[in-house]
């Protein structure tokens, strides 16, 4: 049986689905299933490193070939640290990481940190989304912004009154989610290269 699809008779009621995912429509006797139906977002653990990583990886991949950041650049360096990142980052109090699990395939993930901020805030710390990844087949179903809304739970639950994140100016589909949330644009970042 092909991932997403459920064989049945094209008569009611002659062969229940075994599927529990929302269902499409009929196409030539078989039952399509609407990808991402079916997703949970749970707390990452230890054993979903690995494809954390690979996520993280695509990510990275994602905004090089998209032309987000001129200045990165694909390397087995940066392999090699997003790798560590995600290690160090994973056992620190202060990180938490959630997935997106569909069948027991990670298809997105998030991670985000309580970080100290500047009293002129009011505040002594505030909440950081640090990356937000959703597999390509897995895009415009809202898991997003589900996965977003695990990471503010969390820091609702300590204590956290705001949350900040960075977006490059020409990705426009994250923006869009993000102000769907009630996310506002305060500020722009800007870099001059510096040439020799």
């Amino acid at each position: 049986m092909k991932e997403g699809t459920c064989w049945v008779s094209p008569f009611v009621g002659s062969n229940p689905t075994p599927c529990n995912m929302k269902l499409k429509g009929y196409q030539n006797s078989k039952l399509v299933i609407q990808k991402g139906e079916n997703v949970i977002i749970r707390e990452a653990k230890k054993s979903d490193l690995n494809q954390i990583k690979e996520m993280n990886w695509n990510f990275f991949n994602f905004y090089l070939d998209n032309k987000f950041d001129d200045l990165m650049k694909r390397s087995e360096k940066a392999r090699i640290w997003g790798r560590r990142f995600i290690d160090r980052t994973f056992k620190n109090k202060n990180w938490k990481y959630f997935v997106a699990e569909d069948n027991k395939k990670l298809v997105g993930f998030i991670n985000g940190k309580v970080d100290d901020c500047y009293p002129i805030y009011g505040e002594n710390k505030y909440g950081v989304i640090w990356l937000v990844y959703v597999d390509e087949s897995y895009r415009n179903k809202g898991i997003g912004k589900k996965l977003v809304n695990k990471l503010i739970t969390w820091l609702k639950k300590k204590k956290i009154k705001f949350v900040e994140t960075s977006v490059s100016p020409l990705n426009k589909i994250s923006q869009k989610m993000l102000e769907s949330l009630g996310f506002k644009e305060i500020e722009n970042k800007y870099r001059l290269k510096i040439n020799f």
